[in-house]
């Protein structure tokens, strides 16, 4: 009874199999408000304490209760008063497993960052993902989030434009989770490319757990919640983008028109300092974003340019030269430069 009065007073549609968790926030969106995630209150004590008088009682500082919802709600409705409803959205992020490198740069930070003129921007630091690969070192995910932070702001981040904020912020990411796990096969899951890429790598296929299988599911209620047009990613995310494709299409199928179906925009692969496999943390083969230029300057001087050239005066082989493609995915006038 209780869904239809709500559904009365909004005067929305959604069909009646749609389940009341989603619908609940679906309902105060599709009246062409930008609404945070279900729980974020509106007249909050942070709200409250701030409109008070010289004098009053203070705002509530940073880590206090009730705080963290507010001020994502507060960044919230700053995006809506800077865009129109018809400017797109664009949601991303990142799990906070350590600092960042030339490898994201290239693969999702540059294309997302570029995007915060003309579009309402939001970047998750995802830090529950980190403990589905990081769940031995939970006590590092905190200084990991103050290092991503930096290195979104090295990298372009500005929040007087964009939103940033942490995964834990909005619980109600769970609660979608938990939906979407049902609309998702544990095969569909295994057939992941980078799920199996993952586990190899990691050594993970004997003591694979629920939660690591289960990411990209967590991945999709990430993405759908904030309804976005656009997701910047790196080229390996390509299967995850298709499977949140794939819950929004089942979902709008089963319950009803709730989710559009969001587009991924990839950026490219860079290939580590080895010359070999991408650059990666793990791999030891990495440029990091907050790296000193003489680290830097040491770790270029290391890379393998040119294998087929053995003498000065042989002719060079760019196009498989790792310095070489560096040149040209970090300045746009290399190649015009180097011929």
């Amino acid at each position: 009874m209780k869904n239809e009065e709500n559904k009365m007073q909004n005067g929305i549609n959604t069909g009646v199999e749609a389940p009341y968790a989603v619908r609940r926030w679906w309902w105060r969106s599709a009246r062409g408000e930008v609404r945070p995630p279900p729980g974020v209150r509106r007249q909050s004590t942070w709200h409250k304490a701030a409109r008070r008088p010289q004098g009053g009682a203070r705002p509530l500082a940073f880590g206090e209760v009730g705080d963290h919802e507010d001020r994502l709600y507060t960044a919230i409705e700053i995006q809506t008063e800077r865009f129109t409803m018809t400017c797109k959205t664009v949601l991303t992020g990142d799990r906070p497993t350590g600092r960042m490198h030339l490898g994201h740069y290239v693969g999702s930070l540059k294309n997302r960052f570029a995007l915060q003129e003309t579009h309402r921007c939001f970047y998750m630091i995802a830090d529950y993902q980190a403990l589905t690969t990081h769940e031995d070192r939970a006590r590092e995910i905190e200084g990991n989030v103050r290092e991503i932070v930096l290195d979104y702001l090295t990298a372009g981040f500005d929040p007087e434009r964009s939103v940033c904020f942490l995964q834990s912020q909005v619980p109600q990411l769970a609660e979608l989770t938990m939906i979407f796990s049902n609309l998702v096969t544990l095969p569909r899951l295994l057939r992941n490319p980078t799920i199996r890429e993952e586990m190899q790598e990691m050594g993970k296929s004997e003591r694979t757990t629920y939660g690591f299988v289960g990411y990209p599911v967590s991945q999709a209620a990430d993405i759908l919640l904030f309804r976005p047009e656009l997701v910047p990613v790196g080229p390996d995310q390509r299967p995850h983008i298709e499977l949140a494709q794939e819950v929004a299409a089942r979902f709008n199928r089963d319950y009803g028109e709730v989710f559009p179906i969001p587009e991924g925009v990839y950026g490219e692969r860079l290939v580590g300092t080895d010359g070999t496999r991408k650059m990666g943390k793990s791999f030891g083969n990495a440029i990091f974003l907050s790296d000193a230029p003489e680290a830097v300057q040491g770790k270029v001087a290391e890379m393998v340019t040119d294998p087929a050239r053995v003498r000065l005066n042989d002719p060079g082989h760019p196009e498989v030269c790792s310095v070489y493609n560096y040149h040209l995915m970090l300045d746009p006038d290399a190649e015009t430069a180097v011929a």
